[in-house]
């Protein structure tokens, strides 16, 4: 027998039983949805058919992102209507559960950041080989809930409990798409209270959770002693003993996420912590700032899909001037999508710089970068003169290296139609 289940939830009560879900200045009463009615059809037992669920093929669709299939069972099918997700090394899937109002780019994104965190970081003393954190996290059945709102995320908690889904929850109201115009502002989406992108910290807590405490205990250890260290120092006050949110805290700083200081005090996360830049974080409190750099690539080296919606030039290398800078440097790899004339300015990493269909103008920059041009006619552009670079093609590639040292580097280019050097340009055939 199935009936409808209601859930009464006061997140204005329950704000402070999950991590993320204070701003500032703490919870914010007023805020839309504050007090809400939930209503979902599901049924009064947990009906998921985990076979189907562990074997939902992704391939289809251009962003990895699919419908989820209705015989996975009237639980899920209840609460979501998208799915994606990441394959550990072991080949069981780490979940990512979305509802309507998720974006298919939001979702994208979660996976491309869920890989970066489990992505091995070659010559880190604790990221080296994350595997068993990958497979630890398929082993519990990871998922990462990707929800409407926060008041929608804590009425879940109760129906998937009963449930074999180790869950952490997303909103949408808290994670921005690279390019969006909460992206670029840094500004709080609507019906959101957040100044800086929460993806990282959410999925990170479940990279945590439900792999490194099991897989790499000393890890974790080190994260421990940090803490209460820098809680002894009175540098850290989060109130409470909260290794998973000292580490994250760390990685938002490293990353620029607070750099731009929208509280206006020098400081991240209201009085919780005194730093909000890298090189602050690294003479204050260094054991974090190692602890970070132990774990995590120098820079985030995941897939970013551009919003379609923005126009003009995609800065990756940090502008004072141009808000969104401050962690849009740290990307390597940006993808546009939609049908804009957009540009990609890159910065001196070996950036991989993909186009759309419009009309696309690329700057690799420092580096050795790799740009497809993909449809429209598409310029590529070099801060030298013509006769300083060597242009070489190779089949469908078209090889240009640049003879100045510390300048443009080598640039392999697809799909692009002209060059565009500071004294002419030249037509590719």
């Amino acid at each position: 027998m199935k009936r409808m289940q209601m859930l009464l939830v006061l997140t204005v009560l329950i704000a402070t039983m999950a991590c993320a879900q204070q701003g500032p200045e703490g919870p914010d009463p007023n805020r839309p949805g504050a007090l809400e009615l939930i209503e979902y059809d599901v049924p009064d037992q947990v009906d998921i058919d985990y076979e189907v669920l562990d074997d939902i093929d992704t391939s289809s669709s251009e962003f990895g992102v699919v419908s989820l299939p209705a015989d996975v069972g009237r639980t899920l099918t209840g609460l979501f209507t998208k799915y994606t997700k990441h394959v550990a090394p072991n080949g069981k899937p780490i979940h990512i559960l979305g509802q309507s109002r998720v974006s298919d780019l939001q979702m994208a994104r979660a996976r491309e950041i869920l890989r970066y965190h489990l992505a091995d970081a070659p010559g880190t003393r604790y990221g080296s080989g994350k595997s068993e954190v990958a497979n630890r996290m398929g082993d519990v059945r990871a998922t990462l809930i990707y929800t409407d709102t926060q008041a929608r995320a804590f009425a879940m908690y109760d129906i998937l409990e009963p449930s074999d889904l180790a869950i952490q929850d997303l909103y949408a109201t808290e994670s921005p798409v690279e390019g969006d115009y909460v992206y670029v502002h840094n500004e709080a989406p609507e019906g959101g209270f957040y100044t800086r992108d929460a993806s990282y910290e959410e999925i990170m807590h479940l990279v945590h959770a439900k792999g490194i405490e099991e897989a790499l205990p000393e890890y974790h250890a080190a994260i421990e002693r940090a803490e209460k260290r820098a809680v002894e120092a009175g540098i850290y006050k989060y109130g409470r003993t909260a290794p998973h949110e000292y580490i994250i805290s760390g990685f938002d700083i490293y990353f620029g996420l607070w750099d731009h200081d929208p509280q206006g005090n020098g400081g991240s996360y209201g009085d919780e912590y005194p730093y909000h830049t890298r090189a602050e974080m690294q003479a204050g409190d260094r054991p974090l700032f190692d602890l970070v750099e132990e774990f995590w690539p120098e820079y985030l080296t995941y897939n970013a899909y551009l919003d379609p919606s923005f126009e003009g030039t995609f800065v990756m290398v940090q502008d004072k001037a141009v808000e969104y800078t401050n962690k849009s440097r740290f990307l390597v790899d940006v993808t546009l999508t939609g049908d804009k004339d957009t540009s990609v300015s890159g910065n001196d990493q070996d950036n991989l710089l993909t186009g759309n269909v419009g009309d696309n103008g690329f700057t690799g920059g420092a580096g050795n970068d790799v740009i497809a041009g993909a449809a429209g006619s598409d310029r590529a552009f070099f801060a030298g003169v013509a006769s300083d670079y060597q242009i070489e093609t190779k089949g469908e590639i078209t090889i240009v290296t640049d003879t100045v040292d510390g300048r443009d580097g080598t640039d392999e280019l697809t799909g692009i139609e002209v060059l565009v050097f500071h004294d002419k340009e030249v037509e590719l055939e």
